[in-house]
């Protein structure tokens, strides 16, 4: 039998679609598609050097700093719900503008961009689970959720290396290894459609509901 207190367990809509799931199962592997090859892209479309490679990387740093700054403002703005929505598209976009440039300072905005609403997606989710996830479960939900997001990006880069050699004699080696960027760009945007229906501010607002009711928000 279980010994869990009553109070602990969840059920209805908030145990059978709470946002939290369906936003943890979204594959950290898609960006590693699109960067496994990103030192050859560099090299070879994008023509840098070694200092250039070197500050390209910058923009995805200064995008993760602006994003934890502004996050609160744009959770704030569009709701949490509008905040994933929109983390998703631009990341599709910014992905599939990144593997269709040529130019540094291009690349260099896209990281911004996609590293900026990466880490606003963070902190939703996670705040998302800290919140709805009762306290004596939320370290295994965590080691979890830590092992399928890290664990599936070698799987990533694996599927970015394929993704060029099965490319490259068909349509050359510029556009193969532009490929990885528009695998990423499509399977991102494939998951802003799958979770349109399902991610919203009221389904998240409806889940918070029903987790006060059970006694995990405010226990």
């Amino acid at each position: 039998f279980s010994t869990t207190p009553p109070t602990a367990r969840r059920t209805g809509p908030a145990a059978s679609t709470c946002p939290h799931r369906i936003a943890s199962r979204l594959p950290t592997g898609r960006s590693v598609i699109a960067f496994s090859t990103m030192v050859l892209f560099a090299q070879e479309v994008l023509e840098l050097n070694a200092t250039m490679f070197g500050l390209l990387g910058t923009g995805a740093a200064v995008g993760g700093i602006v994003g934890s700054i502004v996050a609160h403002r744009v959770t704030a703005r569009l709701g949490q719900g509008g905040s994933l929505f929109a983390s998703i598209l631009v990341m599709a976009v910014s992905l599939g503008i990144s593997g269709i440039t040529n130019s540094f300072w291009v690349f260099w905005a896209m990281g911004i961009l996609t590293s900026g609403f990466a880490v606003i997606w963070n902190v939703i989710t996670v705040s998302l689970r800290q919140t709805l996830i009762p306290d004596r479960l939320l370290g295994r939900v965590n080691s979890v959720y830590r092992f399928l997001g890290w664990g599936i990006m070698p799987i990533g880069s694996m599927i970015g290396g394929v993704v060029v050699a099965v490319m490259e004699p068909g349509f050359g080696r510029e556009t193969a290894l532009r490929g990885p960027f528009f695998t990423a760009a499509i399977i991102t945007l494939g998951l802003f459609f799958y979770v349109l229906p399902h991610l919203n501010t009221a389904r998240i607002e409806e889940a918070k509901a029903q987790a006060e009711e059970a006694g995990i928000i405010g226990s």
